[in-house]
């Protein structure tokens, strides 16, 4: 066997080890370039409802833009903080906009408007509004590996299961929101 079959037998052990216990939920080094790597487990919680519901609550307020809303420019300080808006794209309740909100610009002001790592522009899709209105459920759990989705699981919860385990009383942040008032 020459040196690119034995680097190739090497490479694929490495592998295939490192497949087995990010499977098993376990931590590993990794062997290239030294990180610590492992599958990321959280549940869905109070401050990503709450978050979730002031973008929803911007976007419709300024007229359900196509290129979404710059979140480091217009959130508050209490969601920038605990950055954890952004979650909500495993569950698809968020996305980044198909257009590009900085298209229409010259390129100095492009590179003027350049976002914050993370934020940038988002928008709701339509699984999150209806997650807002109590119109469907998501499952607990979201698994990701290098900030993409592996698996959700856990039983299924809705806004409102969320929003009390924060503490939140839901008819209070609805009632606070200008977009998602109870009709009376």
């Amino acid at each position: 066997m020459d040196i690119k079959g034995v680097w190739k037998v090497v490479v694929d052990e490495l592998i295939a080890e490192f497949t087995r216990h990010l499977q098993l939920g376990k931590r590993i080094k990794c062997p290239v370039c030294g990180r610590d790597a492992g599958h990321h487990t959280r549940p869905y919680n109070a401050t990503m409802a709450h978050s979730l519901i002031w973008l929803a609550d911007e976007w419709i307020d300024v007229g359900s833009p196509a290129g979404g809303i710059q979140v480091g420019q217009r959130a508050p300080a209490w969601l920038l903080s605990p950055r954890e808006l952004t979650a909500n794209r495993f569950w698809g309740l968020i996305e980044r906009p198909t257009v590009d909100p900085n298209d229409a610009l010259d390129t100095s002001e492009k590179k003027r408007r350049k976002p914050e790592a993370g934020w940038g522009f988002w928008l709701p899709t339509k699984a999150g509004l209806a997650f807002i209105r109590g119109e469907c459920r998501i499952q607990e759990n979201a698994t990701s590996y290098r900030r993409d989705l592996v698996r959700l699981s856990g039983k299924e919860i809705s806004i409102d299961d969320a929003l009390v385990r924060g503490n939140f009383d839901y008819s209070t942040v609805i009632s606070a929101t200008r977009n998602f008032r109870p009709n009376p």
